[in-house]
């Protein structure tokens, strides 16, 4: 089954937001990570697309969307997914699946709006904690001068980059990045311990509602300890563990998380619980 997912930009007072929208159905909000974009998420139409709207954003600052010099806090890019979901009519409940950093842009979406959220998939998502060594933006007026050239190179070779994991589409995403959006962002979301404050009412926000925290024990991106970091605030979630090191939506081609949202993923492996 092919799926055709249409590509719309959404005015917003900062910019323009690029997502990526397909199939019929109940709304499931796709939040993608740190190295990603709504384009990550293309694999899961095929299974989902008859039976959700599949909304996938590239965050703001991310892939095709528009990268304004502003500060990319947390409370900005909840606000951007509100502001998201009301361009698009989306007025009621949704479901919301999150992939490494875009799993606790969702968690922080569902302790703020409780209403909002029908169920709730953190999949390979860091927990948040001090950064042991900080990522630093490029300095002095050279070292500005080469970042902004090989800004404006780096897509150009994008066909020929090859990766047996991503997607070309993706890789050429990624390379649109920006080091204000991308170190701004993930200080914000990754590396601020203070977000974790916030889901100290997560268990009771979504108390009741479907949870699945779906993690490979073959991850050396994160560290092994956060699985369990996010047990500790969401002790009903269930628990899935799967081959596949921190890229294991696209290792099992999305078919683990298809079958969590009721998706007829024929020959789904079965998974590993814990």
């Amino acid at each position: 089954m092919t799926v055709a997912w249409q590509h719309r930009r959404v005015r917003l007072p900062w910019g323009r937001l690029s997502v990526q929208v397909a199939g019929t159905g109940p709304p499931l909000l796709l939040l993608h990570g740190l190295g990603g974009s709504g384009r990550y998420w293309a694999g899961i139409g095929p299974l989902l697309a008859e039976t959700r709207t599949l909304i996938s954003p590239d965050l703001a600052g991310f892939g095709r969307s528009d990268k304004p010099r502003i500060d990319y806090t947390r409370d900005f890019h909840v606000e951007v997914i509100e502001a998201l979901l009301a361009e698009l009519r989306v007025d009621g409940g949704l479901d919301i699946a999150g992939h490494s950093m875009g799993g606790i842009l969702a968690a922080l979406f569902a302790a703020r709006h409780p209403e909002r959220v029908e169920s709730l998939a953190i999949v390979a998502s860091p927990f948040p904690r001090t950064q042991m060594h900080p990522f630093r933006a490029p300095r002095g007026v050279v070292g500005k001068a080469v970042y902004r050239t090989l800004q404006r190179l780096l897509p150009l070779v994008s066909p020929v980059v090859r990766s047996p994991v991503f997607p070309r589409a993706v890789i050429a995403d990624y390379l649109r990045h920006t080091v204000d959006s991308y170190q701004k962002t993930s200080h914000a979301l990754i590396w601020d311990p203070s977000v974790a404050e916030e889901f100290a009412t997560l268990d009771h926000a979504v108390r009741g509602r479907p949870q699945l925290l779906l993690y490979s024990d073959e991850d050396t991106t994160i560290g092994p300890d956060n699985l369990q970091r996010w047990r500790a605030v969401l002790p009903h979630a269930e628990v899935v563990v799967r081959p596949g090191a921190h890229q294991l939506l696209l290792r099992d081609h999305f078919a683990t998380l298809a079958h969590w949202y009721g998706a007829r993923a024929v020959g789904t492996p079965e998974p590993l619980r814990r």
